[in-house]
């Protein structure tokens, strides 16, 4: 239980286990930045010589850190924050280029790049019929030839808004392709101007945005699709990237999403944060035949199987905890 104002994220009773079972612990790996309780936590392995991590998750690149400035900085310098992050053995990002975002913060500890993880084989599980289902509940996505996927929060940063306003600019030479936008609602204001634009374009029949896809259904989303699509303004590590890939679908990421490498693996298009990028990504996708997009499809799952498997990260995580990784 919590104590004291929820914005602060402080366990007293958290605190007093960890003030005497801190040294029962090999490592503390956290996930998460700005709650009180991580700063209590570190606290507490330092005091019993324990090496502790943290995950970065997005939080500390330049596009995170500008959302409610002053609260950060106040967090950084005065609730000790800033001490957790700095003293900590090793903070963990999901990519390289995601480090290099968190530059500007000078961090004192280690870096290191550690992707999150999937198990490929297990993508489709559950999901038999589903595509049929979600097609009974969504018809207007039968009179389409080609579905992009939206897959994300419903969040200003994730730029589904720069992608309805792409596709009203594509729409008319491409009258057999849709958009089937599954988003878990976060952000209400932002729903109700992306809902008002797609009616105003008149795209009401060729975007079809729903909150309300949980568990094998939204897992059947990706059966649906025949491109995957995140124009996000910034992303840590996402994972219906790394999803998409491995159910074969061809990926429209902007560079703000930090896995350029996407271009190298020949799995998809990588844009600037603009409508005209997403726009000009989007045409080339449209514009190629099935088998090309086949085979950025294969590529993607390649990489995949290749580089986001859960034993491999494993493997690289210990390593990190045993003080034999490689620091950026």
């Amino acid at each position: 239980p919590l104590t004291g104002p929820r914005a602060i994220w402080r366990s007293a009773s958290f605190d007093r286990h960890l003030a005497s079972a801190a040294a029962r612990y090999d490592v503390m790996h956290a996930h998460g930045i700005w709650e009180g309780l991580f700063v209590d936590a570190a606290r507490r392995f330092r005091a019993a010589g324990r090496p502790y991590f943290v995950s970065a998750h997005g939080m500390l690149d330049v596009w995170s850190m500008r959302r409610s400035r002053l609260k950060k900085k106040a967090a950084w310098h005065l609730a000790g924050t800033g001490g957790y992050i700095n003293g900590a053995n090793g903070v963990i990002f999901g990519t390289p280029d995601e480090a290099e975002e968190a530059r500007p913060l000078k961090l004192a500890a280690p870096a290191f790049a550690v992707p999150n993880g999937i198990d490929p084989t297990r993508m489709s599980d559950g999901v038999a019929g589903g595509r049929a289902r979600l097609l009974d509940r969504f018809p207007a996505v039968r009179a389409w030839q080609t579905t992009i996927l939206f897959y994300s929060r419903l969040h200003p940063k994730k730029g589904l808004d720069l992608l309805v306003e792409a596709f009203g600019r594509l729409a008319p030479r491409y009258p057999a392709v849709g958009i089937f936008a599954a988003a878990i609602p976060q952000d209400k204001a932002f729903e109700s101007t992306v809902r008002a634009r797609i009616t105003e374009l008149g795209l009401e029949d060729r975007i079809v945005l729903t909150t309300d896809l949980v568990g094998v259904e939204g897992r059947a989303a990706f059966d649906l699709a025949d491109v995957f699509a995140l124009p996000s303004h910034q992303e840590g590590f996402s994972m219906a990237i790394v999803e998409a890939m491995a159910n074969r679908l061809p990926v429209l990421i902007t560079d703000r999403c930090h896995l350029g490498a996407v271009r190298d693996w020949g799995a998809g298009e990588v844009t600037p944060v603009t409508v005209d990028g997403i726009e000009a990504g989007l045409s080339r996708l449209l514009s190629m035949p099935p088998d090309a997009l086949r085979a950025m499809g294969d590529a993607g799952r390649t990489a995949v199987e290749r580089q986001f498997t859960w034993p491999r990260i494993a493997a690289e995580l210990e390593a990190i905890y045993l003080g034999r990784g490689t620091p950026l």
